[in-house]
């Protein structure tokens, strides 16, 4: 017996309009210049060490396409009569709305320059996307549900502790290129590490691939003012992150198979 499958078009709806409205408070306020200002204007204000290259930030088209992908098969994703409870919205597209509106508060705390506020909405903003890739796991084995959501709060990891250096360099004046220098090498490293992480955990190459990018971009920023330093953020986003994302455990498991073999 087939068994019938529920679709919430009210929940959808709800889903395609946050999502339009993100897109939309994103636009408008770089065409506009909400403020008086873009957001890389703001940016460019102070020279932070940890901040990566105007380029990188093309990836927010791919997080948006990738966002696409995810909340259509989110929507289409059916649920037992039983569970359907009248048109009750899910939590997973729940999260998703409030990871919109935070989004969007941040976005106007930037351009306002209201930077210590700014910090706590981007920490709730990625704890958000955190909460979603783990839902997104548990709900699905697609690589088409769990690649987008990854991109996005992997990117918001990055993107987290870039603002709190720019903070914080606003905030010591320009702050003191000894521990700028230092202290960027370390958390491209812890970066890397955590892509490890990541990969071994959730078989998750996504991340390493997201740091890679940042990191690459974050030595070519700093390639002019301190070659050295930005030789070696991008060496340790290319080299450590393809370290960390190589299946050692698997590859040191075949090679142990091949020897008992031949025993």
């Amino acid at each position: 017996m087939k068994r019938s499958i529920v679709y919430s078009k009210p929940e959808a709806i709800m889903l395609a309009v946050s999502y339009v409205v993100l897109i939309a408070a994103n636009a408008l306020g770089e065409i506009f210049k909400f403020g008086g200002v873009t957001a890389g204007s703001v940016s460019n204000e102070v020279f932070a060490w940890f901040a990566p290259a105007g380029y990188v930030f093309m990836i927010w088209s791919l997080i948006y396409i990738g966002l696409v992908v995810w909340l259509v098969r989110l929507a289409r994703t059916g649920r037992e009569p039983r569970q359907s409870g009248g048109n009750t919205v899910r939590k997973e597209s729940l999260v998703f709305v409030v990871s919109c509106v935070l989004n969007i508060i941040w976005l106007a705390l930037w351009h306002l320059r209201i930077f210590p506020a700014s910090i706590v909405v981007i920490v709730l903003l990625f704890a958000s996307v955190a909460l979603l890739y783990l839902m997104t796991r548990k709900r699905s084995k697609s690589w088409l549900d769990r690649a987008p959501i990854s991109l996005y709060a992997s990117w918001l990891a990055v993107a987290t502790i870039a603002n709190i250096a720019h903070v914080a360099t606003r905030a010591t004046d320009g702050g003191n290129d000894v521990v700028s220098a230092v202290s960027t090498i370390v958390l491209l490293a812890v970066f890397a590490g955590i892509a490890f992480l990541m990969r071994r955990k959730f078989g998750d190459y996504v991340f390493g691939l997201v740091v890679a990018w940042a990191g690459i971009g974050i030595g070519v920023h700093l390639i002019e003012v301190a070659p050295v330093v930005g030789v070696i953020a991008i060496l340790i986003s290319t080299v450590g992150v393809a370290a960390a994302l190589v299946p050692w455990d698997v590859i040191s498991s075949g090679t142990a198979g091949r020897q008992t073999r031949r025993k």
